[in-house]
């Protein structure tokens, strides 16, 4: 963790792959919209705001991968509704563009990120961290590199 803020945030939950571009503030809205901080795809500086990435490729009967908004957008839950007779209250989504958005598996649901990080050597340097995102395709579990990108920011010595 920098003074800046968090470089990289790695979660699941969702059955299939994405990842933001690095993100900073939000906009004053009902759903509170992230707001991309750069646009830069294949070398971040996260100097310039924290990376998002969803790792959810891990296996499913249900991948998500073709549920995808086309052009990109996301469903944001913003209240419950009144409960129902089982007492369940549903939420209620709205619907939004998604500006924050910079890579999704569309083609494929199972995969795996591989991460190397490097500290620097030297006073002033930079930290990199290097991910791989790779498909899993075939019967036989063959691995495919769909994407690889650079985190980056300046040491703090």
């Amino acid at each position: 963790m920098h003074g800046d803020g968090v470089d990289l945030v790695v979660c699941g939950h969702e059955h299939h792959y994405e990842r933001s571009h690095p993100l900073r503030g939000r906009q004053a809205n009902e759903t509170l919209t992230p707001i991309p901080a750069a646009t830069a795809t294949e070398v971040i500086d996260t100097t310039k705001g924290t990376v998002h990435m969803v790792i959810g490729g891990g296996g499913t009967s249900l991948p998500s991968n073709k549920l995808f908004f086309d052009p990109p957008a996301c469903r944001v839950i913003t209240a419950v509704g009144p409960p129902d007779a089982a007492g369940k209250r549903p939420p209620v989504y709205v619907r939004e563009d998604a500006p924050w958005l910079a890579v999704r598996n569309v083609a494929h649901a199972y995969g795996f990120a591989a991460f190397h990080l490097d500290p620097g050597t030297r006073p002033g340097g930079c930290t990199t961290i290097n991910v791989t995102y790779y498909d899993v395709v075939g019967k036989e579990g063959e691995l495919a590199p769909f994407e690889s990108f650079v985190l980056r920011r300046p040491r703090r010595d």
